[in-house]
């Protein structure tokens, strides 16, 4: 902690993610340090427009703004970590959420406003601005960005592969979703592309017709899969909707189940929660998923959603912010 610190000291402002931010907050309050945040996953800002994205997609108007009184949870996870963090800076107990939330801070929402509407009654320095992607030429470089060995010839082998993957979600029940993926190889011609992340496989099944990696540029695979199999995290269901592909949301936990039921209120996927895959219902859903009308509602979203430019807007946003 005290090492977050120290790299601060020189800054003139701080800019901080999800993980950092109340631990950012303190170090701004102390040093008087001007402070914004990029939230990368739900939607925290109270508001009337919609609930909480962990209670997914309940919309009553009256009752949306105390839904979330939820993120009082997130305090009560952070709160001794925090109340020592400040004492060892030398400040009094805060609550650190009641503070951000009545501060008026700069937060951003790299999200697409074509999925979510920005609300009426969110504060002056809170906005949605469109994803955050960066182009191809910044990103090759990046160890994890590399295309595992024999990728390129597999995909030129046949038909258009389905992707399977958690991302940094650790599948809950490897040995339940490796005997889908077994009897899916064993009773279909599908092709699949599974990326592993960050779950732990002991016993994948080897067919011709699936190639395994542990990380892949979805920027640059996707594209070339004729449907996406995620967990729903914001990031992944981003990169699969910018494919221009259907969505089969198996989600887990958080936002996912939120943003399963967003990717068939879009009407481009299917939303499976976890706890309830079989082969069966997986099966039927990439069938679903491969008829005309959500195919192209897949292409015509993703053509929207790629014109937004939600890099520069946020750019803008902190060059002004932090400007006054």
């Amino acid at each position: 902690n005290q090492e977050i610190v120290a790299h601060t000291l020189d800054c003139d402002y701080l800019l901080t993610s999800s993980l950092t931010s109340v631990m950012t907050y303190c170090i701004g309050e102390k040093y008087q340090k001007k402070v914004g945040v990029v939230f990368l996953s739900m939607l925290l800002t109270p508001t009337s427009e919609f609930s909480h994205s962990i209670l997914g997609s309940i919309n009553i108007y009256w009752l949306n703004r105390f839904t979330y009184k939820l993120n009082g949870l997130i305090w009560l996870s952070l709160k001794k970590t925090i109340t020592e963090f400040r004492a060892s800076l030398g400040l009094p107990y805060k609550n650190m959420l009641d503070y951000y939330f009545g501060s008026n801070m700069l937060t951003i929402y790299p999200v697409s406003k074509y999925l979510f509407q920005q609300p009426k009654d969110w504060s002056s320095n809170t906005h949605i601005t469109g994803f955050l992607s960066l182009s191809t030429d910044v990103r090759v470089n990046h160890a994890l960005e590399k295309i595992p060995v024999g990728l390129e010839e597999w995909l030129s082998r046949g038909d258009k592969p389905i992707y399977i993957g958690f991302g940094s979600i650790p599948i809950p029940d490897p040995e339940k979703m490796m005997g889908i993926l077994a009897e899916i190889l064993q009773r279909t011609s599908h092709r699949i592309v599974f990326c592993s992340g960050w779950s732990i496989i002991p016993n994948l099944p080897k067919h011709p017709n699936l190639f395994v990696a542990s990380h892949v540029n979805h920027e640059w695979l996707l594209p070339q899969c004729k449907v996406g199999v995620i967990h729903g995290g914001i990031g992944t269901t981003a990169s699969v909707i910018k494919a221009k592909i259907p969505a089969v949301v198996v989600s887990v936990l958080a936002d996912q189940p939120y943003n399963g039921k967003m990717i068939e209120k879009n009407n481009i996927g299917v939303h499976i929660p976890f706890s309830k895959i079989s082969t069966n219902r997986l099966l039927e859903a990439i069938e679903k998923t491969q008829n005309g009308e959500l195919a192209q509602n897949a292409r015509e979203l993703g053509e929207k959603i790629n014109s937004e430019d939600g890099v520069n807007e946020s750019l803008d946003l902190i060059e002004t912010y932090f400007s006054r």
